[in-house]
């Protein structure tokens, strides 16, 4: 078995696949599908399966990245992980807004305005407060509460002149400015990338429409990720009026309910690899965000009553399972659970 990693313009997720193709004794090469040879590449290729390192900084790269995928996978007829759908929807909240109304996934109302007066017109019936989030931004940098028709009248006209920029630089809530410097002295890579990260903000601000989502009023939000059976859960908490990117984790059981939700969506969608963010209100919940990549703070995704674990489906019952699965920030698993549906045929 031989596995042809799809780099993007990130170094880390590379490194993550290489850390677990040496693991499980796969033999690898990259292919960076930036440069001009990419195809000749590709074609030239003898791997098995490919592994997709989706970008998710700068609008224009995601979506070159994402038009290579699409030929990889449904002209080559190659075998790509992630697959190309949950990779479309990946950082693209204009076009998951669109999927999520197609395929009757309960979200959160959503409207993408390209002209400028008809946005201006929508705001005399909008009820406030109003959601606003760029398409492209992670760990909440792209999004904004407004309050009031003037915030939102300003907002519309900066995003249709000078364009929308998200929020520059760390989150610390939650976390000190000393365990910031040492993480960035002891992991040098990871500051480099962390300040290509940021200033890619200031350098593609989003202009000429606007994502505006209804507020859906929550204390927290459920992550449930979904990594072939196996399945995680925790709160991501509130701090303000926003529980994306704060970074606190709450490590609570899911209710198996929810588990259900997200897995009986996803294998609708045919989905092995994606992280749901869901906001609960009134007893319903709503599918906030999908993600096929996901940070991970710690070695863990789920602990209950100081246990790390997963939850896996045994005679239709959800089972809890004590261990370590979420090492290699969860690559490790991934390329497992690839594995064994390349071995299924």
């Amino acid at each position: 078995m031989k596995a042809c990693i799809l780099r993007s313009d990130l170094e880390l997720p590379v490194q993550r696949w290489i850390t677990s193709c040496n693991k499980f004794g796969i033999k690898y090469e990259v292919v960076n599908l930036l440069s001009n040879d990419w195809q000749e590449r590709i074609f030239n290729s003898k791997c098995n399966f490919y592994l997709a390192c989706p970008p998710g900084f700068q609008e224009h790269l995601k979506r070159v990245y994402d038009e290579k995928i699409f030929l990889i996978e449904r002209t080559m007829n190659k075998r790509v992980f992630p697959s190309f759908n949950e990779i479309s929807i990946y950082e693209n909240k204009r076009f998951f807004s669109y999927f999520a109304q197609t395929h009757n996934i309960p979200t959160p109302r959503t409207n993408v305005y390209y002209l400028k007066e008809e946005a201006l017109e929508s705001l005399q019936t909008t009820v406030f407060p109003l959601v606003a989030k760029t398409s492209i931004g992670a760990g909440g940098s792209g999004v904004r509460i407004l309050q009031s028709i003037k915030q939102a009248t300003e907002y519309i006209n900066d995003a249709f002149t000078k364009g929308i920029k998200r929020k520059n630089g760390p989150s610390i809530v939650g976390r000190s400015k000393i365990s910031l410097i040492k993480k960035a002295i002891n992991d040098p890579k990871y500051l480099l990338e962390r300040l290509h990260f940021y200033r890619t903000f200031n350098d593609y601000p989003q202009k000429g429409y606007v994502i505006f989502q209804e507020y859906i009023p929550h204390d927290f939000e459920w992550r449930i990720i979904k990594i072939g059976e196996s399945l995680f859960g925790h709160k991501k908490v509130k701090i303000g009026e926003m529980a994306s990117g704060t970074k606190l984790k709450q490590y609570d059981a899911p209710p198996l309910s929810l588990l259900d939700m997200v897995d009986t969506l996803c294998n609708r969608l045919g989905f092995d690899i994606m992280a749901v963010d869901l906001l609960e209100h009134d007893g319903k919940y709503y599918v906030n965000e999908m993600q096929t990549n996901w940070g991970q703070k710690f070695d863990f995704l789920m602990e209950i009553n100081g246990k790390k674990g997963r939850f896996v489906k045994k005679e239709g019952t959800w089972t809890f399972e004590e261990g370590d699965f979420n090492q290699n920030a969860s690559f490790d698993l991934k390329l497992q659970h690839i594995l064994s549906v390349l071995q299924n045929g």
